[in-house]
């Protein structure tokens, strides 16, 4: 009887022990899941850096070098069948890949070092869209592009600006640039180049307040300061799907925006090459 109470001792507190343990992985699981979160996400941030700023460099030399009109606008040089064909250009930034991924030996040099960050949203009629990060958007002709969106959070909800993922620096208080030798500015005949991604987080949920409470509705009507160009493609829920590609995630149940910021990267080149 009395080797009985022992065992049975000796058991309650193995119990006993093993119910600690549980309770204090729970809590060290807590802050070893926030600190691999954060690592992968630094991680993640700064590749995105390392690649715009690439991608920036690679499309100012370029263009650079393309023979333009002297007088040629930024938007007239980018529209030339040569320099779509050489440096960049804008319809291979959203490819359908149900069928899977495209050979990028071709590619303009520009597209070819943006590839390294495309990726693959899935569509509700089941197509696969390969393309660099921002809202997949359908125009009037057929064709896919992208939109980079710079949202802004607030107490009153979020708005958004469009943008284009690569677009001219322009001067200040001006809507010109300084890529004609006719520009208006201190600065002519010069590439000027900023190239725009969107950054949305893994684990991380978009706040007003900082908190659990002031997490943002996925669903919740936004702002557009300015026009799309076309159609928003809605994708699967994901860190670029959701409505208008605004991001869609789930917290305790709930249908949130993930954290977002834009990476940039800019580069300058005088321009080489000078046509008539």
């Amino acid at each position: 009887m009395k080797t009985f109470r022992l065992l049975s001792a000796s058991r309650e507190r193995a119990l006993r022990r093993r119910g600690a343990a549980l309770v204090e992985f729970g809590l060290i699981s807590f802050a070893f899941v926030g600190v691999l979160g954060g690592i992968v996400e630094l991680g993640r941030m700064m590749h995105m850096k390392q690649v715009v700023t690439q991608v920036a460099r690679v499309h100012a030399r370029e263009l650079a070098t393309q023979d333009a009109p002297a007088t040629a606008t930024w938007n007239e040089a980018l529209d030339l069948p040569r320099v779509r064909e050489r440096v960049y250009d804008p319809r291979l930034l959203a490819i359908d890949a149900t069928q899977g991924l495209p050979d990028t030996a071709n590619w303009p040099a520009t597209n070819k070092v943006m590839s390294q960050l495309y990726i693959v949203t899935r569509l509700p009629d089941g197509r696969s869209i390969w393309h660099w990060p921002g809202t997949i958007v359908a125009l009037a002709d057929g064709t896919l592009a992208v939109r980079v969106p710079v949202v802004s959070t607030t107490s009153g909800g979020e708005s958004v600006e469009w943008r284009d993922p690569i677009e001219e620096v322009k001067f200040a208080n001006t809507d010109e640039g300084p890529y004609s030798v006719l520009a208006n500015g201190p600065q002519r005949g010069l590439v000027a180049t900023r190239v725009n991604v969107p950054y949305a987080s893994l684990f991380w949920f978009a706040s007003t307040t900082g908190g659990y409470d002031g997490l943002v509705d996925a669903e919740a009507p936004v702002a557009q300061t300015n026009a799309l160009g076309g159609t928003a493609v809605v994708g699967v829920p994901g860190p670029y799907g959701g409505a208008l590609g605004l991001g869609q995630t789930y917290a305790l149940g709930d249908s949130v925006r993930p954290y977002r910021r834009l990476i940039l990267g800019q580069a300058l080149h005088r321009r080489e090459v000078l046509g008539r």
